[in-house]
């Protein structure tokens, strides 16, 4: 808070063919899920075809290598997605298959026919309709990333569309191929025409030449706007790099300039200009007019720095490291320091040591719009290729491993392909740029010869003995001390005072010579915002967010003026008065221009709000534009800005609705009525509509409830608002319920709708679902009649909740254009910490500017989120539903939790074919389109889940079903059957009423512990007491040691079983609250450790036994082949 103040054949012959795999047989259904990893696992064994590396990734198990066939299998894996492999295949596919053999075989998968013998009803939903999926999956992002292939094969294009019509259409993917078709057009069109860019701000007032006679040189150019068209020229040139260019050196070799054209012409523009700028240098005569323009083109260097375009700085560089060039040590010698000093810092930036490491840290502290140097990129990939054979040597298989190296690489060029500049094209000048004069190397050197001889010491005495002394004028204006003559005085003028520790500090440990700024007066901050050197567009922003808390809105405008209004020289010379006129009053007036127009159209606010700023605005701008012609069409556009923003100002804002801010009373249908995936998408829009308003200076306010909130930052306050009503609305519909069982309905269908949100990336409203069942402890029972997939799924999804830092790795792991709505608290808590830490002065009272932005800095990141919004389409019975629907209030929600019943015993968990199924059915009178958009179906099949086995002793079978009753509706019927237990039953029934209790409430800790509600201890002791019961009168025993080798996990972690000994055998066992296989083979480890241990190799009179309620049938047959029994609780 603030005070004001690929192509060639595989070798491995792997022959695709529409069968499934061993992998694919059909087994116990599996999760369909794109985006949620799935139960941790032990790494997958190699397999006939495929190998893997032995490591995973968000539970996902990294491929080495393998037959084409195969990996094309993995793609479309039916048990899980892997986007990661997915975004490696498709940007390296072209070095070992080609598009057209690639497309055919997704047909194959698509018409995935069943193994012999089996089940095709099974085999459909357990296999054929995931694979379906998967392939829809992949070609939307081939259509979305990699539409190129398609605009450059028409064969393929047909392919594709015959596909989707003749084939998709027609057997049960209606929907997904209306999907693709959309987009294969919508992509089509935009290949087609020319598309504008709209930017978020305007573009920077080009600096035209003035006064230009005849043809245009280099001198006749601003430097700024020289470096401004090369990178519009360069970045065209990089945005056109495809994927498949960086495979296998295509640049270099014999057919590059069909394998490789748009690195090609990088490579060809960065020899033409390096070759531009060395003849530039060497073609003047003069020393003094040489240095000039070894000066000009230092300058330009700079300015490309600025705007992130490494690629023309090292061309730039590269052109003064020719041999023609740093040789002219008298050129060099009469170069004013700071120059020199600038290129050395320059050249340090951009060093070849260690592989470029200074460049790579560099390029990683900026943000797009940014032109990285290619040569860094193609030393990385000749590195990857020469280093990696394409095929493995031990079985010839298709080396992935070295793909997903250069998918790497490939990545990270087109992370910044994406986002372009904001600059105005100036096609003289453009034209100028593309014609220019580059003489060869040869000749280059030879002219330098001409214009220093090798021996520099003679040519400095001819030129002593040869020379006269220039005139005072061009004396002047070569000394860096006294650029402009002597300055005109003008009273109360604030800038111009030198920089010191009491009126500016920067932040020194950065590798720029541009360091930031980190405290400083109100003047000086001014003065840096419209710095004549080197602009900087963050700083710019971040001023403009933050200004309000040490500043008025008043006071910047007059500061603003009178730096316009700056000294001028008194009796300058004609090169005075240019250089004056070209160096300093341009680029400050410039500044200030640009200034202005971002603070209109960014926080127009602060003048449609006061008809005064308003007016002293207008005043200004009239007042400038009369001594400077120049900025009449920059002026215009602010007035268009303002005209505009002021009209908008008089429209009264609609506030985006609240979840149920429309109840009128009565009861709401169930959320189990809706289909899931369209109630996640009405949320998204909830959230956007919300989201899309929230403001940088919201960021400032520091208190994110009450009064002060609603004045501050009342758009975030409404987020937070709509997000614990959402938390409530879970919890209502589970309480509306009208039994347990319903209520799993309920719950299971709020986790298929997380779960659309998590493959949506809208993780603040998914942040609120699953917060409602994290925090719910009433809600325990009710978790045992929600299938045991969806429970699973539940824990993945809460793993991810329960870790901030996994959360925001997730936000960021698509390219920035992916539509996202962060978890806003994290952000909030980041603000926190920043408000409550960082004072707002430092010494001398100096404004703290580094805290303002780093509040910048956060919102920066909203601010990328905001630029993408979702594009949903709108379903009105979810609208209406979700506006009107009923919420109870926190007090009713205690009340009524209060009243939900323990689970009755024997009560087995539904399969999923019995959940709702809402995509099945309409909403009464209600038409619904259901689309897929851009998530993947998340459809989950049915598992088989064995309920616990029926006790022995009958007479302890029937009272569980009576007590639970008992228990919890008839208080005075409990009584009366107590005190018959006592004479009937006496200690046969107590002892029985103790142990179901008990068993219960031990299988509920397992359980709870499976997912985080209950801790290591509260497990293991559960665990033990079940054991002893399930072994009563034997002797129950914990083993434990430190698994160092990492047999178990993979890592080192303390293992331990229980130990039961009857007498004739000891019982090695393990409790578990639910058992697949994995989890067999977890602890299938953990009996060989056991055996390693403690030397029973044979486990001689030993039996291995599980207890659980639930094991899925694959893995209860594994057990059976390996003599494991099997117990309930």
């Amino acid at each position: 808070m603030f005070k004001k103040s690929r192509s060639h054949k595989d070798k491995s012959k792997g022959t695709p063919k529409p069968v499934s795999s061993p992998a694919e047989q059909p087994r116990a259904p599996v999760q369909e899920q794109a985006a949620p990893p799935p139960v941790a696992a032990p790494p997958p064994t190699d397999e006939d075809g495929i190998v893997f590396t032995g490591e995973m990734k968000d539970g996902r198990p990294i491929i080495k290598g393998g037959t084409i066939d195969r990996l094309v299998e993995r793609l479309t894996f039916p048990a899980y997605a892997d986007l990661e492999y997915l975004k490696a295949f498709m940007l390296t596919y072209r070095s070992f298959t080609s598009p057209l053999e690639f497309m055919g075989m997704l047909k194959q998968r698509y018409l995935l026919q069943p193994p012999p013998g089996s089940d095709p009803k099974t085999f459909e939903t357990n296999v054929l309709r995931p694979v379906r999926l998967r392939v829809y999956n992949c070609l939307k992002h081939w259509i979305q990333k990699g539409f190129y292939d398609f605009v450059d094969d028409e064969q393929l294009a047909t392919e594709l569309q015959d596909f989707i019509k003749n084939t998709m259409a027609t057997t049960g993917m209606e929907n997904p191929a209306k999907q693709l078709q959309k987009m294969f057009d919508r992509q089509m069109s935009g290949q087609q025409t020319d598309r504008d860019i709209q930017f978020s701000q305007t573009p920077p007032t080009p600096i035209i030449p003035m006064n230009v006679t005849g043809s245009l040189t280099l001198m006749d150019i601003h430097p700024e706007e020289l470096a401004r068209q090369l990178t519009l020229i360069e970045y065209d040139l990089y945005k056109n790099i495809k994927p498949w260019e960086c495979l296998n050196q295509s640049w270099a070799k014999k057919d590059k300039e069909t394998r490789a054209p748009n690195i090609l012409a990088m490579i060809q523009r960065f020899n033409q200009v390096s070759n531009w700028v060395a003849t530039e240098v060497v073609k003047v005569e003069q020393v003094k007019q040489r240095a000039k323009v070894l000066q000009h083109v230092i300058e330009i260097a700079e300015h490309c720095k600025s705007l992130n375009n490494f690629n023309a700085m090292m061309e730039i560089i590269s052109g003064l490291q020719n041999s023609a060039v740093f040789r002219l040590k008298q050129t060099w010698g009469t170069l004013p320091s700071k120059y020199n000093k600038s290129y050395s810092d320059m050249h340090q930036i951009m060093s070849r040591e260690q592989n470029y490491k200074n460049a790579r840290a560099f390029l990683h502290n900026v943000d797009p719009p940014c032109i990285p140097y290619l040569g860094v990129y193609l030393t990385d990939l000749t590195f990857i290729e020469d280093g990696n054979k394409d095929n493995l040597p031990e079985n010839d298989y298709i080396n992935f491993s070295k793909r997903q190296k250069v998918s790497q690489v490939i990545s990270e060029i087109q992370q910044y392909q994406h986002t372009p500049y904001c600059l105005e094209p100036v096609q003289f000048i453009r034209d100028y740029l593309t014609t220019v004069e580059s003489l060869d190397e040869n000749t280059c050197y030879q002219m330098s010869l001409e214009r220093e001889e090798r021996n520099a010491g003679a040519a400095k005495r001819a030129g002593r003995s040869n020379t006269r002394a220039p005139p005072r004028e061009e004396q002047e204006e070569a000394d860096p001390d006294n650029p402009y003559g002597i300055l005109e005085t003008i009273p109360g003028y604030p800038f111009g005072e030198p920089d010191t520790e009491k009126n500016l500090v920067l932040v020194r440990d950065v590798n720029t010579p541009s360091p930031p700024i980190k405290g400083g007066t109100v003047v000086k901050l001014v003065e840096r915002v419209t710095y004549d050197k080197s602009p900087d567009m963050n700083y710019m922003m971040a001023f403009l967010m933050t200004y309000k808390t040490f500043s008025s809105p008043e006071e910047l405008l007059e500061l603003l003026d009178k730096r316009w209004n700056m000294p001028r020289p008194k009796a300058p010379s004609a090169g005075q008065a240019a250089r004056f006129l070209r160096e300093r009053q341009l680029p400050i007036h410039l500044r200030v221009i640009n200034v202005l127009k971002f603070w209109v159209d960014k926080y127009s606010v602060d003048f449609t709000e006061s008809a005064e700023m308003r007016e002293k605005m207008l005043e200004n701008l009239q007042k400038w534009e009369e001594g400077n012609d120049k900025i009449r069409k920059p002026v215009e556009q602010i007035k268009k800005i303002l005209d505009k923003a002021t009209a908008a100002a008089e429209v009264e804002q609609v506030q985006p609705k609240l979840l149920g801010e429309d109840y009128k009373g009565g009861e709401s249908p169930s959320v189990t009525e809706f289909d899931a995936q369209q109630l996640a998408e009405r949320i998204v829009v909830m959230d956007q509509a919300m989201f899309s308003r929230v403001e940088g200076r919201e960021c400032l306010c520091g208190v994110w409830e009450g009064d002060k909130a609603e004045e501050g930052c009342p758009n975030i306050l409404r987020m937070r608002v709509h997000f614990d009503l959402m938390k409530r609305w879970v919890m209502t519909e589970v309480l509306k319920a009208p039994d347990l069982p319903s209520m799993g309905l309920v719950v299971g269908h709020f986790i298929r709708v997380a779960e659309y949100l998590y493959s949506m990336k809208a993780f603040n409203a998914l942040v609120a679902i699953i917060h409602a069942m994290m925090h719910a402890k009433w809600m325990t029972p009710v978790w045992e009649f929600i299938p045991q997939q969806l429970v699973m799924l539940y824990g993945q999804i809460h793993a991810l909740v329960k870790h901030p830092k996994k959360l925001r790795e997730k936000e960021k792991s698509d390219d920035i254009t992916t539509p996202t709505i962060p978890y806003l608290e994290l952000y909030l808590r980041q603000l926190s910490g920043i408000h409550d830490m960082l004072p707002d002065t430092l010494q001398n009272d100096l404004i703290n500017f580094e805290k303002r932005r780093k509040i910048f800095d956060v919102y920066s990141i909203w601010q990328s989120f905001q630029a993408h919004p979702f594009e949903l389409d709108h379903v009105p019975a979810v609208e209406e539903y979700l506006d009107a629907v009923h919420i109870f209030s926190n007090d009713e929600i205690k009340q009524r939790s209060m009243a939900i019943p323990a689970a009755p015993p024997g009560a087995g968990r539904p399969s999923l074919e019995q959940m709702p199924n809402p995509e099945k059915k309409a909403v009464k009178e209600k038409p619904r389109s259901f689309t897929l958009k851009d998530t993947e179906s998340q459809t989950l099949s049915s598992d088989t889940t064995l309920s616990p086995r029926a006790l022995d002793e009958s007479m302890t079978d029937q009272l569980k079903g009576v007590v639970a009753t008992v228990l919890s509706e008839e208080k005075a019927l409990l009584a009366d059957l107590m005190a018959e237990a006592k004479k009937e039953l006496q200690e046969d029934l107590l002892t029985g009423l103790r142990t179901y209790t008990a068993s219960v409430h031990d299988e509920m800790i397992i359980m709870n512990g499976q997912y985080g509600l209950a801790d290591a201890a509260q497990v293991k002791s559960a665990a033990q007491r079940i054991v002893s019961r399930k072994f009563g009168g034997g002797d129950v025993k914990e083993w434990s040691v430190l698994d160092q080798q990492g047999v178990v996990y993979g890592w080192q972690e303390t293992i331990y079983l229980f130990v039961a000994d009857d007498g004739n055998t000891k019982h090695l066992v393990h409790v578990a609250a639910h058992v697949d296989s994995p989890a067999l083979g977890t602890i299938l480890r953990m009996v060989e450790l056991y055996a390693r241990s403690t030397g029973s190799t044979d486990l001689a009179g030993h039996t291995v036994t599980i207890i659980s309620p639930s094991i899925n049938e694959s893995a209860y047959n594994i057990a059976k082949q390996r003599s494991v029994n099997v117990m309930a609780f």
